[in-house]
């Protein structure tokens, strides 16, 4: 009971559920990028193997807590999209201009890889 009472702690100094699993999301999408970096660099293959078994470990977790928060409505990939990129929703438009690469010549630049 004193066990109780000291760590409940009060609504406003607690993560809710939603919390919770939001975070755990965030920290196994590090971990897979962390994991993806290890993959790229590795020098031999039974550790390239380790790093990819683990970070497809990530996967499943990230997808099945991506899962349970759709079902309960906290988590919406467009709604986060959105939020973390506000220029999605408007129409891309090349602000750069192409007059270096027609005059520098690197306009054909990958042609001669496949001569």
């Amino acid at each position: 009971m004193v066990y109780t009472k000291r760590y409940m702690g009060t609504s406003k100094n607690r993560l809710s559920d939603r919390d919770i699993l939001l975070d755990v999301l965030m920290t196994e999408k590090h971990m897979s990028q962390v994991y993806d970096t290890a993959i790229m660099e590795s020098t031999n293959n039974p550790i390239l193997e380790l790093f990819e078994r683990m970070q497809h470990d990530e996967h499943e977790n990230a997808r099945t807590i991506f899962n349970a928060m759709q079902e309960r409505r906290w988590y919406s990939a467009n709604q986060s999209n959105e939020k973390h990129n506000p220029r999605q929703k408007t129409p891309y438009t090349n602000k750069f201009s192409s007059d270096y690469a027609v005059t520098s010549g690197s306009q054909n630049f990958g042609s001669r890889l496949h001569q």
